[in-house]
């Protein structure tokens, strides 16, 4: 096994682990899993979206790296590259813009 199959296989555990964290902040609701900060200051009404948006945009990084892992198995394109920057920046775009929308 040579160190880039390594990378690219930590890359996809990484990128499962997120994404399935992400899921269950989206669909389960678990704002508990984010911080204490968050379930004690964000407004009752608010927790929804919260989780619904800071889910959608760690399960996007996640989806970014599990995407380029597998991209950088198949082939030796930059495809990968650009998988996991561009899940990357549009992740911490949505945790941005919930975290200025809500706090």
């Amino acid at each position: 096994m040579t160190i880039d199959m390594t990378i690219n296989i930590v890359l996809i555990v990484i990128g499962l682990l997120l994404f399935c964290f992400g899921i269950i902040i989206w669909i389960k609701k678990k704002i508990v899993l984010i911080h204490s900060y968050h379930w004690d200051n964000i407004a009752e009404e608010d927790k929804n979206p919260f989780c619904r948006l800071i889910g959608k945009g760690i399960s996007t990084i996640g989806a970014g790296c599990l995407i380029a892992g597998v991209i950088n198995l198949v082939t030796d394109s930059l495809w990968g590259e650009i998988a996991v920057v561009v899940g990357i920046f549009v992740g911490v775009g949505i945790l941005i813009y919930t975290m200025v929308k809500y706090n």
